[in-house]
């Protein structure tokens, strides 16, 4: 059977679970033969995070992505959320045609993929710093033979980040003009 691929884009062995801590910091490839994440538990993602499982993923708790970071999630079986999956947003850029962070992605890959009164996002673009451009924002991609999607659940991509059209007052700009001036 051939798997179907759905992307949403914005315009502009192992189970992690209560048995281990609360919150499991992760990033980089992660395998494990079955990603079990129970209600209240959570995986901070701390730098780009793609776990594979040999079986299914179960997602009742949250899953977070630091600034930028991008989560993927690929199962043989079935990936099932009732939890949540939130990418990363972009940083916003402080400096002086300094651009705003891209965004982090999420991306879903497995047989079947059922979605059941949970929330899927991708960060939203980091805004620029004067005179810069605003990040992009992330996309939600699906890629699957099955998908299920019930109607409480909520997918989101992420907005892009403001872009500044101001330039920055400097000021030997405003020195030169006032001795012009006289």
């Amino acid at each position: 059977m051939m798997k179907h691929t759905w992307t949403l884009l914005a315009v502009i062995g192992l189970a992690v679970s209560s048995a281990l801590a609360d919150t499991t910091y992760m990033s980089g490839v992660v395998t494990m033969t079955r990603l079990e994440l129970a209600l209240g538990d959570q995986i901070i993602a701390t730098g780009d995070l793609t776990i594979i499982c040999d079986e299914d993923a179960i997602i009742d708790g949250l899953i977070l992505g630091d600034p930028g970071v991008g989560i993927e999630i690929q199962a043989v079986g079935t990936i099932e959320i009732r939890g949540s999956i939130k990418a990363g947003n972009g940083a916003n850029g402080v400096d002086v045609e300094e651009g705003g962070q891209s965004a982090g992605d999420v991306v879903l890959d497995a047989d079947n993929i059922v979605l059941d009164s949970c929330t899927i996002a991708a960060g939203a673009g980091g805004s620029a710093g004067p005179s810069g451009d605003g990040g992009d924002g992330g996309t939600v991609e699906f890629v699957y033979d099955v998908i299920y999607v019930d109607t409480n659940s909520k997918v989101q991509a992420g907005q892009g980040g403001m872009a500044s059209m101001v330039s920055p007052w400097r000021p030997e700009t405003a020195d030169s003009a006032a001795q012009v001036a006289t």
